[in-house]
């Protein structure tokens, strides 16, 4: 997952909290596991329709 330390670094390069990066990183790896478990492709076929439905997904499970 190359590219998510190269957010990780992206984020410590914004001075972020380690409180924040580690629920950042939290996040981008629950809707890869949601992706992930919706789709049989992998994340280069991601449009932006796929973050709406997610964001639909995480208010219909009340978060």
């Amino acid at each position: 997952m190359q590219y998510l330390q190269a957010y990780e670094t992206h984020l410590r390069s914004k001075d972020r909290s380690e409180n924040t990066i580690s629920c950042y990183i939290r996040d981008v790896l629950q809707f890869m596991a949601w992706y992930r478990d919706k789709t049989d492709y992998g994340l280069d076929k991601l449009i932006e329709l796929d973050g709406v439905e997610y964001k639909k997904y995480l208010q219909a499970i009340g978060l």
